[in-house]
């Protein structure tokens, strides 16, 4: 579970090269979501988060949507799909602003982008980025309502920037951790009390959804497992329960999850869906 695009888009080269499977890359990157041999990633793409945004904005009557991101090609190619999106609504993108990785000029790009009114402000931005940004938009006075893809931590932008945060809406790739409803969901907290641990989180969950993948890849490999094994028993998945979610793996076809749903920070830092 390589974390971020740069080190899983390294770890599957590395992967397809000594033909070792890696499992559940923790990003939705076009290159690492597209099919390799021996990439098996579990969430879906940033490009279906941001298409699922956009037709859920077009939905409730948002059509004025900008775009803020941080000044880097990965954000910056979330925001060309974005727009992309949109124009396929028959409709355009207002404006973008590509913040300083520092966030040293959010509230300048914050101001910018207020002056063209948006309905909806839609986020590519890292946690430290995107808190300067909400914080400095809402100090402009500017209503808006603001939509980020999963790689945004609802829980540190609360602690970050307090009641500035209630409203903003996150996209989740994996159901809500509180919802014990559902066995996947039972038996991750049931995991986690085991070890002392007590706070639920989608991280989390992410990290415990992806350990059932790979387990029951090694399961399938057989008594004693081979690299070679594990891509067959991970591909012999065809399309498998976890337990109230389904992982699609197939030769020639690694599809991982196909779940996403859209949350809402509340004023007291906890989600409503």
């Amino acid at each position: 579970m390589p974390i971020g695009t740069s080190s899983a888009v390294g770890a599957l080269k590395a992967a397809n090269e000594l033909k070792i499977p890696v499992v559940g890359p923790y990003t939705g990157a076009g290159p690492v979501v597209k099919f390799s041999e021996f990439g098996f990633p579990v969430r879906i793409s940033f490009d279906e988060e941001y298409s699922r945004i956009v037709n859920h904005l077009f939905t409730i009557g948002l059509s004025r949507i900008a775009f803020a991101h941080n000044d880097n090609p990965g954000a910056r190619s979330a925001m060309e799909s974005t727009q992309k999106f949109i124009a396929e609504r028959g409709d355009k993108m207002v404006g973008s602003v590509a913040i300083k990785n520092d966030g040293s000029d959010a509230a300048e790009r914050a101001a910018e982008l207020a002056k063209l009114k948006p309905k909806a402000v839609v986020l590519s931005a890292t946690n430290d980025v995107a808190a300067k940004f909400i914080a400095a938009y809402r100090a402009t006075g500017g209503e808006t309502a603001f939509y980020s893809f999963s790689f945004l931590n609802g829980q540190k932008l609360f602690q970050d920037i307090k009641k500035d945060a209630a409203g903003v809406v996150i996209s989740q790739v994996v159901p809500y951790p509180w919802n014990s409803a559902m066995p996947v969901i039972a038996e991750y907290q049931a995991a986690m009390k085991k070890i002392g641990m007590t706070e639920f989180s989608y991280a989390s969950l992410e990290g415990y959804v992806t350990a059932k993948v790979m387990v029951e890849g090694l399961k399938r490999a057989g008594a004693n497992p081979t690299p070679e094994s594990l891509q067959k028993g991970l591909e012999s998945f065809k399309t498998l329960d976890l337990g109230g979610i389904a992982v699609s793996y197939r030769p020639g076809e690694h599809r991982g999850l196909t779940f996403s749903e859209l949350s809402m920070l509340k004023a007291d830092g906890r989600y409503l869906r």
